[in-house]
């Protein structure tokens, strides 16, 4: 839950925050917002890092570890070979945000390929 505080005519911000935990169900979340204040809160002041985290702020560490893959053959890696990965170019055939749009999709894609496979027999 995030909480904004506005300062009028305030040049900077400070950030805080409070867990209230992860495993809690929906109700017993809802129960800490509803008998607690701004006031009441013990917040705990956070001070972001370079990458911009506020929560669960990474290691510095990480960024030594190899990537799968780059571009850059003088980064650390996994694998020597780079690529884009599989590109059907058919995104757009194939998801909407509407599930009556989606059959419609792929049903004409089904319908444009089984026209190609009897052209070509393939």
């Amino acid at each position: 839950m995030f909480i904004g505080i506005k300062t009028p005519n305030a040049e900077s911000c400070t950030i805080h925050y409070r867990d209230i935990g992860d495993y809690l169900t929906r109700e017993e979340k809802l129960a800490i917002v509803e008998h607690g204040s701004a006031e009441s809160i013990e917040w705990e002041k956070i001070i972001p890092n370079n990458h911009g985290d506020w929560v669960n702020q990474r290691s510095a560490e990480f960024e030594t570890w190899p990537v799968l893959g780059d571009k850059k053959p003088s980064a650390p890696r996994i694998f020597k070979v780079y690529g884009a990965g599989l590109k059907t170019g058919r995104d757009a055939w194939c998801y909407s945000m509407h599930k009556t749009t989606l059959i419609h999709n792929i049903t004409r894609f089904l319908g444009t390929y089984e026209s190609a496979r009897r052209d070509f027999r393939i």
